[in-house]
């Protein structure tokens, strides 16, 4: 399904390695009253063109801590998707952020408000902010909104996000009577999804976009429901089903580990790790968690190869070698409740994925024929794949992409054969990398750290902030530094961060490379990104 660029024909432009923060953005003094931040509700924005606008609410919150008073505005564009802005009373620098949502959306508190890795762009004086995606849910897996509701499934996989940025641009000039200098965008999963819907539907929204783990393909909805029925249907020893992934996750990781010449715990390259499960099967009469059965191992090839459709032919790649200790949970449970995936596909298969609402459907009915091509209708709306990127390049607009090797959510393969068709689209290595970059994360999973055994804390040079010295200063990233930390509490993996890492806490530090380079041990300090130089990877 992947065909690799090769490193023989990439040439990298002169860049600068970004270990340590760029130079903070110059802030703009302006003076704002609090009245003025509640004159915004009796402000009219109805005539606001694309994006007819309507405030709920707008008032100060108070400084708090390291975060400065801010004006809290909630409203809505015509004629339901929902927005959340704040706007720095003191010290904006004159740049906008907005922000993705996760899963099916439904609220901007969830993926906007509550978390606390979204202080440090406000405390560096963006205004943020984020929608709903047009409508309201009870969770972000709840579908049932979409049913027999084409204006909202239209907000939901692109008009939001471009509305909500019109609505939030407006909003700012108005309030600090002066222009934008910058806008940038920031999201994962579905929110990596609306950074790559606006760079290729709304090219000049943004000068440029953060996008974690990109869900830009409806195909992944496949892959899921299958990852989650083949693995349900063989593994049923419940009670044994966390040791017999722990004996696979252990034995994938004896067999491919030292492929980058360190053992360390990380593959670096799954691509090139290709697993032998003989060693795994249980003899006759055996059983428990220490082998794997045959329908087992089945279903473990199944996963790594993808699904296939009744001629055989394979419709979207696999999980990768690595993962193994996220199927738990997403893929499997020991209690034989159902896993999160399968739950989380009813009610996409129900309600969003076909034309017509089809309130009865199981996951387990999937038909790899007949239902896959029932998605075609979608691509218009959901897939944000179009590898014709020009309009966005000569916008000035710049992408970094992040994705994890083991994300078992949006499925690796598929973020890198995208950012292959781009590649070719775009000329090749060189003029893609002028505005684009992918770096894969070894060993880290869908956005998030700790469950499995990679580097995963970029080194206080939050992905904002490169971006900022790319679009900026021209400085593009010609490596980043990650770190494994010993504990993770209070940390956001490879999201902003408000300060690098305790190296007390640090376990060891990795560099990651623009794709394809892989890291390669070169002697020194195991635990050191400084003993690992950029290699071709192997196949």
């Amino acid at each position: 399904m992947l065909s690799a660029v090769s490193l023989s024909a990439l040439t990298l432009a002169a860049t600068s390695v970004l270990t340590a923060p760029a130079t903070a953005a110059p802030l703009t003094a302006v003076p704002i009253e609090p009245g003025e931040c509640a004159a915004l509700v009796k402000t009219d924005f109805t005539h606001v063109q694309e994006a007819p606008t309507r405030l709920y609410t707008a008032k100060v919150v108070p400084a708090n801590g390291k975060t400065e008073a801010y004006c809290h505005v909630t409203g809505y564009v015509a004629p339901q998707v929902g927005f959340d802005l704040k706007l720095p009373m003191t010290g904006w620098n004159e740049r906008i952020l907005g922000i993705g949502c996760g899963g099916l959306c439904g609220n901007t508190e969830l993926f906007y408000d509550v978390l606390p890795r979204w202080k440090a762009p406000l405390e560096r004086g963006y205004v943020t902010f984020g929608t709903d995606l047009g409508h309201r849910g009870a969770d972000s897996q709840d579908g049932l909104w979409a049913a027999n509701n084409l204006s909202a499934q239209v907000d939901f996989f692109f008009r939001a996000t471009h509305v909500t940025t019109i609505a939030a641009r407006a909003i700012t000039e108005h309030f600090y009577k002066k222009p934008i200098r910058y806008a940038y965008f920031w999201g994962d999963s579905t929110g990596g999804r609306q950074a790559m819907m606006e760079v290729q539907k709304y090219p000049t929204d943004y000068d440029g976009v953060v996008a974690l783990c990109p869900a830009s393909n409806p195909i992944d909805s496949v892959q899921l429901t299958f990852y989650s029925v083949t693995l349900s249907k063989a593994f049923t020893d419940y009670a044994n089903n966390a040791s017999k992934i722990k004996l696979l996750a252990g034995a994938v990781m004896k067999q491919c580990d030292g492929l980058d010449g360190l053992k360390d715990g990380v593959i670096q390259n799954p691509l090139a790790c290709h697993v032998d499960l003989a060693p795994l099967q249980c003899a006759a009469g055996q059983s428990g968690g220490n082998c794997l059965t045959p329908g087992e191992v089945t279903a473990v090839q199944a996963v790594y190869r993808g699904p296939q459709n009744g001629k055989g032919q394979i419709i979207a790649g696999g999980l990768q070698p690595g993962s193994e200790a996220d199927w738990i949970g997403r893929y499997l449970t020991v209690d034989g409740s159902e896993s999160f995936y399968y739950a989380f596909m009813r009610d996409f298969w129900r309600y969003t994925a076909f034309h017509d609402p089809e309130p009865d459907f199981e996951p387990s009915q999937l038909d790899y024929d007949r239902d896959v091509a029932r998605l075609d209708w979608q691509q218009a709306m959901h897939s944000a794949t179009n590898p014709d990127l020009r309009r966005f390049r000569d916008h000035g607009g710049k992408i970094l992409m992040l994705q994890g090797w083991g994300d078992t959510s949006v499925i690796p393969d598929g973020t890198v054969d995208y950012y292959t068709m781009a590649t070719r689209t775009m000329g090749g290595p060189k003029p893609t990398q002028d505005f684009f970059r992918l770096f894969m994360l070894p060993g880290v999973g869908h956005c998030d750290h700790g469950g499995l055994t990679g580097a995963d804390v970029l080194d206080g040079v939050d992905d904002l902030q490169v971006m900022e010295a790319w679009r900026e200063q021209g400085k593009a990233p010609a490596s980043l530094t990650a770190y494994r930390l010993k504990k993770y509490e209070g940390v956001s993996s490879f999201w902003p961060q408000t300060a690098p890492p305790d190296p007390a806490n640090v376990a060891f530090s990795r560099p990651l490379y623009p794709y394809p380079q892989v890291a390669r041990y070169k002697g020194g300090d195991v635990n050191a990104a400084s003993s690992f130089r950029a290699t071709e990877p192997a196949k």
